[in-house]
C-alpha cells in the first residue's frame, strides 16, 4: 500500500484478521444449527412425533425420500468443509445417472488384464435358473448360457457358464449348474437369457428369450434347442441400498 504507515498496516491487519473471525464465528454458528435443527427432527421422527412436511406423494417415491435424506446427512457432516448442501450442489452440477460400463486394461511384462464393470442404476436382482425339462443334453458340445440387458449394451454379455471341453454339468433332476446365476437389471428393462452351442468351429443352437423385470416374483419360459427343453426360470428381488 503504497505511502502508508506501520500503524496504518497494523490497523488493516487487525480489521482484517477480525473479520475472519467473524466469519469463522457465523461459519461456526450456521453449522451448529444446522446439525441441532436436522438432529432435532430426526429424534422427533423417530418417536413418531414428527412427519414430512412434503407432499404426501414423497413417502411413495423411494428415491425422492433417499435424496432428502442425503441433504440433512450432507449439512450434519460436510457443511463444515465444504458448506451447505445447496451452495455446494448447484443446479448447473446435476447430472442424470444412466447405466453404463466402465472398461480398463492393466499391462505387465507376461500379460494384459482387462476389466469391464456395469453400473446398473435403479435396478432389481435377476437369479436365473436353468433345467433341461425334456430329451436330453447331447455329449461332445461346447455350451455357453449368457445375459444381458439393453441399458449396457446388448452386445455386452454376462457369461452364465461357459463349459469348453467338459460335459454340461447337469444334476439329477435336471438342472444345470451354472458358473453364475445372478444379474442386476434396471427395474423397466428387460434381462435376455441366451445358450449357444458348437460342434467343432460351427454354431448349431444360437437362441434365447427375454423376461420383463419385475421389483418381485418370478417369471419362467421354455427354450426348444431342437434335442431336448430347457426351462428358465427367474427369481427378482430388490437390492439394499443401506449397505448393510
Amino acid at each position: 500500500m503504497p505511502g502508508a504507515s506501520e500503524g496504518d498496516l497494523s490497523a488493516v491487519q487487525v480489521q482484517a484478521a477480525a473479520a475472519s473471525s467473524g466469519k469463522e464465528k457465523l461459519d461456526y454458528e450456521a453449522e451448529a444449527r444446522l446439525v441441532a435443527e436436522a438432529r432435532a427432527s430426526w429424534d422427533r421422527k423417530a418417536r413418531g412425533e414428527e412427519d414430512d412436511e412434503e407432499d404426501p406423494e414423497m413417502s411413495l417415491d423411494y428415491y425422492a425420500y433417499e435424496a432428502k435424506q442425503f441433504r440433512n446427512f450432507w449439512n450434519c457432516l460436510y457443511f463444515g468443509y465444504f458448506g451447505t448442501f445447496e451452495d455446494t450442489m448447484q443446479i448447473s452440477d446435476m447430472i442424470t445417472l444412466d447405466s453404463c460400463l466402465r472398461k480398463s486394461a492393466y499391462t505387465s511384462k507376461l500379460s494384459t488384464l482387462r476389466f469391464t464393470l456395469g453400473i446398473i442404476v435403479y435396478s432389481v436382482e435377476a437369479t436365473i435358473s436353468v433345467r433341461v425339462s425334456g430329451g436330453s443334453w447331447p455329449d461332445g458340445l461346447r455350451t455357453q448360457f449368457a445375459a444381458h440387458t439393453a441399458s449396457i449394451g446388448g452386445s455386452q454379455e454376462l457369461i452364465l457358464l461357459d463349459s469348453g471341453n467338459d460335459k454340461l454339468p447337469v444334476s439329477g433332476d435336471g438342472t444345470i449348474t451354472l458358473g453364475r446365476r445372478v444379474a442386476s437389471v434396471e427395474v423397466d428393462e428387460e434381462l435376455n437369457v441366451s445358450v449357444k452351442a458348437w460342434q467343432g468351429g460351427e454354431v448349431i443352437v444360437h437362441t434365447e428369450m427375454s423376461f420383463k423385470a419385475k421389483r418381485a416374483g418370478r417369471s419362467g419360459g421354455s427354450l426348444d434347442v431342437g434335442f431336448c427343453q430347457l426351462d428358465v426360470s427367474v427369481a427378482w428381488s430388490l437390492l439394499s441400498s443401506d449397505g448393510d
